[in-house]
C-alpha cells in the first residue's frame, strides 16, 4: 500500500513534560492530520488514560516507558494509520470499541442508523429481535442490545476476524448477542431469524470501486471487504434488499446505511416489480446528507 510517510528520527526526541509534549506532538501531526491538536490530546489522554482536564495543568514527568510508548504511537501514525487503529479503540454511542486492521474504523454518523432503530424498537410491545448484517466491530448491534436490553440481537459478519473483535467488544460490554459467519442473509440461521425479525440494520460496503483513487491513505488502512461494494457501491445493498424483502414478514423494516450518491437509486429500487415496500423513508446523516434508507415490508 503506497502512503505518504513523514518519517519520526532518532533525533526527535520526546520531551520530558505534559505541555511540551503536546507541542511537540501538534508539530509532527500538523502536516498529515486536520485536527492535530485534537490528535495530540487523544494520545496523551491514552497515555495517561486521563481526560484532558486532568492533564491541561498538570506537571506529570514523562517516564522512559511513556516516551517509548508514545514515540510508537506517533511513528505509527506518521504511516498514515487511523488513531483509532493505533491506540486500538474507538467511540461510538458513548461507549469505547476495541479495533483492529480487521473491522472498519466506527463513525459518528453511523450512530444515526442506532438511534433511528431504537426509536422503533421502544415502541413495540413484544421484546424485539434485531439482526446486524456486517457488523464488523459490533458496534452497531452491541449498542443496540446495551440501550434496548430486552432486544434479541444476531449479528453477522462474512469475516472470521471480524467476528472475534465483535465477539471480544460484546464480552467487554458485558452485552449477550449471538454470532453467525456468513454473507447477508445465506446463513440457515439468518433466514430462519429474518422470518421473525422485526429489524434488520446493516451498514454494508457501499463505495465504488473506483473511489479507491481518492480515498485518503487512513481510510485504504481499513480492510477492502468492508469499503467497497462493487462498480456502483450498490451491489450488496441490492442483493440484501431483495432478500430482505423476500423473508421479512409484513411490517418489519430494513434500514441501511447507503452512499449519499446513491440514495436515489436505492428508493427506486425500493418500489421495482421485483420489490414493492410498503413504505420507505429516507433519512439524513449528522451533515444533512440523504445517507439512510428506512422500508417497511
Amino acid at each position: 500500500m503506497a502512503v505518504d510517510r513523514h518519517e519520526l528520527s532518532e533525533a526527535h526526541e520526546v520531551p520530558n513534560d505534559v505541555a511540551t509534549a503536546r507541542v511537540w506532538l501538534e508539530r509532527h501531526l500538523a502536516p498529515i492530520s486536520d485536527s492535530p491538536q485534537a490528535e495530540a490530546w487523544q494520545l496523551l489522554e491514552a497515555l495517561f488514560d486521563l481526560p484532558k482536564h486532568a492533564l491541561i495543568n498538570t506537571s506529570t514527568t514523562l517516564t522512559s516507558e511513556h516516551k517509548h510508548q508514545l514515540r510508537a504511537w506517533l511513528s505509527r501514525r506518521l504511516q498514515r494509520q487511523p488513531l483509532q487503529y493505533v491506540l486500538g479503540y474507538a467511540h461510538f454511542y458513548g461507549y469505547r470499541f476495541h479495533v483492529t486492521p480487521a473491522v472498519l474504523v466506527p463513525r459518528p454518523e453511523t450512530e444515526v442508523l442506532v438511534y433511528t432503530a431504537l426509536d422503533y424498537l421502544k415502541t413495540l410491545p413484544q421484546p424485539p429481535i434485531v439482526i446486524d448484517i456486517g457488523t464488523g466491530s459490533g458496534a452497531i448491534g452491541i449498542t443496540i442490545k446495551r440501550e434496548c436490553p430486552k432486544a434479541t440481537v444476531i449479528a453477522s459478519d462474512i469475516s472470521v476476524e471480524a467476528l472475534e473483535v465483535a465477539q471480544y467488544n460484546a464480552q467487554k460490554l458485558a452485552t449477550d448477542i449471538t454470532f453467525v459467519r456468513g454473507s447477508l442473509l445465506t446463513p440457515p440461521a439468518l433466514q430462519r431469524a429474518a422470518q421473525q425479525a422485526d429489524v434488520i440494520v446493516a451498514n454494508l460496503p457501499y463505495l465504488p470501486a473506483d473511489d479507491r483513487v481518492w480515498l485518503s491513505p487512513e481510510v485504504l488502512h481499513e480492510p477492502d471487504s468492508a469499503l467497497f461494494a462493487g462498480a456502483d457501491g450498490l451491489s450488496l445493498a441490492t442483493t440484501l434488499m431483495q432478500d430482505a424483502f423476500t423473508q421479512l414478514s409484513a411490517g418489519a423494516r430494513l434500514l441501511l446505511e447507503l452512499d449519499p450518491r446513491n440514495v436515489e437509486r436505492a428508493c427506486a429500487l425500493a418500489t421495482s416489480k421485483a420489490q414493492t415496500w410498503s413504505q420507505k423513508n429516507v433519512l439524513t446523516d449528522l451533515a444533512g446528507r440523504e445517507r439512510f434508507l428506512l422500508l417497511t415490508r
